[in-house]
Order: C-alpha cells, then structure tokens, then sequence
C-alpha cells in the first residue's frame, strides 16, 4: 500500500524505502544525508567501470533519427525539448537559463541560423508551431 500522505509529511519516510530499494548505494541514507558536502553515491562512469560484455565503452549509432513513421519534407522540422540549469523533472524553479543566456522565459524555439534563412524566420520574431503527422490530432 502507497501511503502518499504519510510520505509528503516526512520525507525520511521516503528515502528509508529508497535506502531499501537500493541498499548498495544509499546505505543510512537519512543520516548520510546531513553529511557536510553531502555523500558520493559512486559514478561508475567516472570510474571507468563499464557493465559490458567487454568491460569498455561501447557505443551504438542509430540508423536514423526518424521514429515519427513519416518522412522528411520541406518546412517540417523535428523538435526537440531541453531542460534548462534550473530544472528537475517537469518541475521548473525560474525563468533564467544560463546555460544558454535565455532571461524571462520558457516559450522558446532554438533554431539554426541557416534553417532560419531558409524559413525567412528573423531572430526574436514570434513563430507558430502545429503538428503536420496527419494523424488526425491537431498539436
């Protein structure tokens, strides 16, 4: 049983399930968490310990990025989203990306500059996407 209201009103509740769950890395979770500079739950990437059948890196390329069911064609673009320096989840925290210099908003098209050419798009210019998957749902 999921004991929701339990949980929101202390959330040692909720790393003890996490500390569980995952008792390699979050051994003593609660008390660790107080832990000035706070505690490593390892980075096996940092470590250079891979899980692989060669003990390597191995990368895959995809054959393409379409996975949409419908081909390329002039003015459709694929879009994709990006989380900014100040969000977590779907949780957003402020309107100030500094990775990318964006102050003030989340309505934000990123575009390349010759695309944009192409498009006849100018920088800072209000655009209007919809959906062309002509699957009957207009987005």
């Amino acid at each position: 049983m999921v004991t929701w209201d339990e949980w929101v009103g202390d959330y040692a509740k909720v790393r003890d399930l996490i500390e569980a769950s995952y008792p390699e890395k979050f051994e003593r979770f609660n008390q660790r968490l107080f832990t000035p500079g706070g505690f490593c739950k390892g980075n096996p990437a940092r470590e250079r310990t891979w899980k692989t059948e060669s003990g390597r890196v191995e990368i895959t390329v995809p054959d393409g990025l379409n996975a949409c069911g419908f081909a390329d064609a002039p003015g459709r673009y694929r879009l994709i989203t990006l989380r900014s320096n100040d969000q977590f989840n779907t949780t957003i925290y402020g309107y100030s990306d500094r990775m990318r210099g964006i102050e003030g908003t989340r309505d934000m098209l990123l575009i390349n500059r010759d695309e944009m050419a192409k498009a006849g798009l100018q920088e800072g210019q209000v655009v209007g996407l919809e959906s062309d998957a002509q699957d009957g749902v207009r987005r």
